[in-house]
Formats: structure tokens, sequence, C-alpha cells
């Protein structure tokens, strides 16, 4: 599901540019890692969350941070999922090369039934508010880095 500014939930949904929950941020911010002679590309997400009630709905485990991890020039695509704010995926080198895109999103596992936040915007009524599984809580923008080939080679052929 492609981020869009202007698409509307029928719920509270937590996204930048949007005013349905007023003071609670998601951001998710990838890091990269290539062990010179490793066949293995490390990618670290950090998933900063600072809304309490959707924390609390992933402890409980009726929620989950989501990831869709596309690379366009290998036609590789996967989807991780971690109840954890810091989670460690490793790949194959061949299979991330040049732009790598991550969506990231909080999805409902399980049904909640009952969720409220006094941070949500006072146009979707007082709650308390109903998610079905596969609805999303969170979203923030696509992150896009590049791995280009020059990455992989050792220092002195960039010189070079």
């Amino acid at each position: 599901m492609r981020f869009d500014k202007q698409k509307a939930f029928p719920y509270p949904v937590l996204r930048p540019s949007s005013d349905d929950f007023e003071k609670s941020d998601f951001q998710v911010t990838p890091n990269i890692n290539i062990e010179k002679d490793s066949t293995q590309v490390e990618l670290t997400l950090f998933y900063a969350l600072s809304s309490e009630e959707i924390l609390d709905q992933i402890k409980k485990g009726k929620a989950e941070f989501v990831s869709i991890i596309s690379c366009r020039d290998t036609y590789f695509r996967t989807v991780v999922a971690s109840s954890e704010q810091e989670q460690k995926i490793n790949f194959e080198i061949g299979l991330l090369r040049g732009e790598v895109k991550i969506e990231p999103f909080v999805f409902v596992k399980t049904s909640i039934s009952h969720f409220q936040s006094d941070e949500i915007n006072i146009e979707f009524g007082k709650g308390p508010f109903t998610y079905s599984i596969g609805d999303i809580l969170a979203q923030d923008e696509a992150q896009v880095f590049y791995i280009d080939r020059e990455y992989f080679k050792p220092i002195t052929a960039v010189m070079d």
C-alpha cells in the first residue's frame, strides 16, 4: 500500500501530514551494514513511535510493526514483521542493489474493540474505536536508499 497524503481512512491512523493523532509521531530509520568480504547485507530498522496507546497494542500482541522491503533492480520484495522497536534482517548480497524502498506500518494482528486515545482528533468522535485484522494503526512515508556496485568494492577501488 503506497503512502498517499490525500488518502482518508474511516478510522484514525497515525501518519505524517495527517491530524488524525494530534501529538504523536511514527518514524522508521533504516541502517544498512555490509561487512567486507561478506555475502550478507544487514538491514536494521528502528521504529520510533510516540503513541503510548499504539505501543500498548503492540505489547499486548494485537498489533505489530510491519515493513515492506522492495528492490526494483532485482525484483525482490519481502514483508517483515516484529513487535520490537529495533529489527535486524539479513539478506543475501545479490538481493538488494540499486534503489531499495522500505514502506513501514503498524498493522492490526487481532481485532481491537475498545481503542481510545486523548490524542485522536475530535473529528472522529470520542470513541472507543474498533480496528479489524489488517487495519493500519500507523504509517510512515516510504524510506528510499541506494546500494550500488561501488558499495561492495574495497576502498582502494573507489579511490582509483
